[in-house]
């Protein structure tokens, strides 16, 4: 009778703690951002929040822990337990050079992508004036005058400049580096002239060009971005070049795969949502959203890429 009591009592411990995993989730879910309030992750978190909560039936708090880059934020995600309550963003290229850059607070490994949510193109502008007509121009004069073309970024080792170095090693030319405090002081200094180009984010270079000020030569997209059409991108100068700064949904690694797939779909659901996907767009960063696999592929890809070409040119000395 005591070892049947005990049995009943574990067999019936078992089946509670297994409804309890399955009955995921039974508490609000944190949503880290690793950039502050009104930052681009920012709002689309919080555009995205009411989505997922409706999805899974529960409150997603959005967080903001921005600094270091966004290394605070994603060290918080990786450090955190792989229950499903702790989902947070990650963009790229942050979250690929810091580790091939230096020993970062958080290991990489620790963290799973779930969602790609947006990607952002970059583009190589000039000013209106400019004797560069074409990319076809510029990289032909680049290749023939090496070092002669100035080129700014928003600072050593940010997107655009990573983008701009992933540039050179693929064209096989070669520019003189200008790097400036952010993305308006480079904006800045391609309208003065005091550099012959700049490497922006595509929409940024929209905006001005819709200014008259700047001519875009050429857009690192796998394809046409819609906000320029008319821009052709590397791979048709046949280059063989596809870069952009992506954002996303990730959790800690580890997770139970009915909990995974539970995430997975809220986020895909929250994401489909059109009256999200107009605003973001009105915003300037279009929704182009990849699963899993897919995401999980890119950031490989990025990453290798990455560390390819730190490995011939490091870009922090």
């Amino acid at each position: 009778m005591r070892i049947t009591a005990m049995l009943v009592l574990l067999l019936t411990a078992l089946s509670t703690g297994v409804a309890c995993a399955g009955g995921f989730p039974e508490r609000p879910i944190t949503l880290i951002t690793p950039q502050g309030p009104g930052s681009g992750a920012d709002r689309l978190a919080r555009s995205l929040a009411p989505g997922i909560a409706r999805a899974l039936g529960t409150d997603v708090d959005v967080v903001n822990r921005g600094g270091a880059a966004g290394e605070i934020g994603f060290a918080l995600l990786a450090e955190a337990p792989p229950d499903g309550y702790t989902i947070g963003f990650v963009n790229t290229p942050n979250i690929l050079a810091m580790p091939i850059e230096r020993q970062t607070r958080f290991d990489p490994g620790r963290i799973d992508p779930l969602v790609g949510l947006t990607e952002e193109t970059y583009s190589l502008a000039v000013p209106a004036g400019s004797r560069f007509r074409t990319l076809h121009d510029l990289l032909a004069y680049a290749g023939e005058n090496p070092a002669a073309v100035s080129v700014g970024t928003s600072g050593v080792g940010s997107g655009d400049h990573l983008a701009l170095l992933m540039m050179q090693r693929r064209a096989m030319v070669r520019f003189t580096h200008v790097p400036f405090p952010g993305a308006q002081p480079n904006q800045r200094a391609l309208l003065s002239n005091t550099v012959a180009v700049s490497t922006m984010m595509l929409g940024d270079a929209v905006r001005q060009r819709d200014c008259g000020t700047v001519r875009i030569l050429g857009q690192t997209g796998e394809e046409r971005s819609g906000m320029a059409v008319d821009v052709p991108t590397f791979r048709e100068e046949r280059i063989d070049l596809s870069v952009s700064a992506m954002l996303g949904i990730a959790a800690p690694a580890g997770l139970p795969r009915s909990v995974r797939e539970k995430l997975v779909a809220a986020i895909l659901e929250a994401a489909d949502d059109p009256d999200l996907n107009r605003r973001a767009a009105d915003a300037g960063l279009p929704l182009r959203v990849l699963p899993p696999d897919p995401f999980a592929a890119r950031l490989h890809a990025m990453s290798t890429e990455l560390r390819a070409l730190w490995a011939e040119a490091p870009w922090l000395r």
